[in-house]
This record gives structure tokens, sequence and C-alpha cells, in this order.
């Protein structure tokens, strides 16, 4: 990976196999950040496997999420290089525990234990916002993040997290219906029929279903 001046790491066009295994597929299927954050983490033959094992790992899943989401979902100041060290991997791998446990809860509707928040909150705590102006009668929030760069990256995961809480529709948050994926995933079609974390995985699922049928109806003959 090159480095730029400010030490920060700058994505080299690498594609997707270069970092991630093949069992990957598609990065994004969330339609929110922090849902994408919990799914770097995917289930592979019944166990869970992390996408993100090094600090390149991470930053070029970074890169692409900012390629994924508009500047306003990732906030000001995001589009810069990230210093990607073991210490920023280790604060988002305990930030992803922290939202899957968050979410499954939600789902289920558990009750809520303080220290699944803890983490959000840390990080919460990282930023603050100042006003300015953008144009003559024009303002806008900003965030503040000279103190503590890492929050450009931690901050748009974890207010994705808190629009899914506190704005998003509860029954919206699923994950996906293919019980060898279970991906996450917020619904935002209209009729909020959505089962399957993409297309590719519900005709995986349908194949494996096919299968299991001809082979039951030929086992009764």
């Amino acid at each position: 990976m090159e480095r730029s001046e400010q030490g920060g790491l700058v994505h080299p066009g690498k594609q997707n196999d270069d970092l991630f295994p093949p069992f990957v597929g598609d990065l994004f299927v969330g339609d929110a950040l922090a849902l994408d954050a919990v799914n770097t983490e995917r289930l592979v033959k019944g166990t869970r496997r992390d996408l993100l094992v090094s600090p390149d790992a991470f930053a070029h899943w970074w890169h692409q999420a900012q390629l994924h989401y508009p500047p306003l979902e990732l906030e000001q100041g995001n589009q810069e290089g990230l210093t990607a060290d073991p210490g920023v991997l280790d604060t988002f791998k305990v930030l992803r525990t922290a939202l899957r446990r968050l979410f499954e809860d939600v789902m289920a509707e558990r009750e809520i234990h303080e220290e699944n928040l803890a983490p959000l909150n840390d990080i919460l705590k990282m930023g603050s916002q100042v006003l300015e102006q953008t144009e003559p009668g024009t303002f806008r929030l900003r965030d503040n993040l000279d103190a503590q760069p890492q929050a450009r990256v931690f901050l748009p995961i974890v207010r994705s997290a808190i629009w899914l809480l506190t704005e998003g529709t509860r029954s919206r948050l699923r994950t996906c219906h293919n019980p060898r994926c279970h991906l996450f995933f917020y619904d935002r079609t209209r009729s909020a029929t959505r089962q399957w974390c993409c297309l590719k995985c519900m005709d995986r699922a349908r194949s494996r279903r096919r299968y299991k049928q001809v082979k039951e109806h030929e086992s009764m003959q």
C-alpha cells in the first residue's frame, strides 16, 4: 500500500481478491454503513470468518465504503487517507462486536445491555461539532476531528447505527433469509418485503432447496 505524506494509507487500486478471500462476494449489501461494518464477518460452512485480517484489508474496505456511500453518509473529512494500524483495527473490531450484539438484541426484542452501548458512546466522545457558514445565510454542522483522526472512520459508522436505532423502522432491520448467510440489511423497499441480502444469495438458496426437493422425490420412488 502506498502512503501519503501525512502517513495515511492511500488505496492503490487493488481488487477485492487481492485482500479478501474468494468467499467474500459483495462487500456492501446492508444498505446502512453500520450493518456493512458488521457484515465484515461472514458465515462460511457454518463458521464465522473475519474479512479484515490485516490493517491493509481494513484500509481497503474503508476505501470501498467511501466509494459505495455518498459523502453525506460519510461526513466532512472522511475522504482523506486512513491511518491503518493494528490499534485502529482492534478498535473497529470491538465496535463491530458491540454492533452485532446490539442489532441482534433489538431484532429479537431482548434487553439491551449497557456494555454494548459503551463502545458507541466512547466513539461519540471522540468528536465534537462546530457550526460553520457555507455561504451567506446557509449553515451546517461540521465534525471537528483534528484531535483524533480515526474518528473520521468510527463516527460515521456509529451515527449510521444511531439512525437505525432512533429513526429507522425496526421491522425493516433484518438478516438474510438464506440460512447459510445471515448477513444484516435494512429493507428500504416500498413494500418492505425484502428477504435476501442480494439476488445471488437468493438464487443459491433456491437452487439448494430445489436440489433437495429433487433428491427427496427420487428417494421416495
